[in-house]
C-alpha cells in the first residue's frame, strides 16, 4: 500500500513538474549571496531533457514595484525542485525561514524529493530537513563533484517517472482493451 501511494505522487509530481517555470528556487541569506550566484550560473548552463535549466533568484526575478512576497509564493509553487543552501545566517533569516516552511508544509514527509538541502558553512540543521540527504558545498572543492552528481540524479529520476509512466499506460491499455 504505501508503495502504490508513493508511487501516485510521484506520478502527480512529475505531471506537475512539466508545467513548472523554474527548475530551481534558490533560498538563501545575503550572506551567501556570491555563493548563490555561483550556484545559479552553473546550474543554468546545464541542459535537461533539451532545454537549458532555469532558476528562480530573487535579485534577478523580481522586479522593482513587484510584490516580493507573492513573487517568491508563485516561484516556490512552480519551481520542480527548492535548494536551500544552509548557513548560521540563513538560519536566522524571516524570509528563509517562510520559504523552508512554505515548501516543507506542501510535502512533510519529504516524499516529493522538491526539496535540496545545500549546506554551504556547518548550522543546525532544522528538524524537517534533517530527515533529508542534503549536498555538501562545505568547501569549494566539492561544487563540481555536487553538481555533477545532482544532475547525474535528476536524469535518473526523469527516466525511472517516464518508465514508471509507460507502465501505467500499458496498464491502462490492457484494462480497458
Amino acid at each position: 500500500m504505501y508503495n502504490k501511494q508513493v508511487a501516485i505522487e510521484l506520478q502527480d509530481s512529475s505531471t506537475n513538474n512539466s508545467a513548472k517555470t523554474y527548475d530551481f528556487f534558490v533560498s538563501y541569506n545575503r550572506a551567501d549571496v556570491e555563493f548563490a550566484e555561483r550556484l545559479v550560473k552553473s546550474i543554468e548552463k546545464q541542459e535537461y531533457e533539451g532545454r537549458q535549466l532555469k532558476c528562480f533568484f530573487a535579485p534577478w526575478d523580481i522586479e522593482p514595484g513587484e510584490n516580493i512576497l507573492l513573487k517568491i509564493e508563485n516561484a516556490l509553487l512552480n519551481s520542480r525542485f527548492i535548494g536551500l543552501i544552509m548557513s548560521p545566517e540563513w538560519l536566522k533569516s524571516n524570509w528563509a525561514t517562510m520559504e523552508r516552511v512554505v515548501t516543507v508544509h506542501e510535502d512533510p514527509a519529504g516524499i516529493k524529493g522538491r526539496i535540496i538541502p545545500i549546506l554551504r558553512r556547518n548550522c543546525a540543521i532544522p528538524p524537517t530537513i534533517r530527515i533529508l540527504n542534503w549536498l555538501d558545498f562545505r568547501t569549494d572543492s566539492n561544487f563540481v563533484r555536487e553538481i555533477k552528481a545532482r544532475f547525474l540524479l535528476m536524469e535518473r529520476i526523469s527516466f525511472s517517472l517516464r518508465l514508471f509512466q509507460l507502465m501505467i499506460s500499458k496498464r491502462k491499455v490492457k484494462k480497458n482493451g
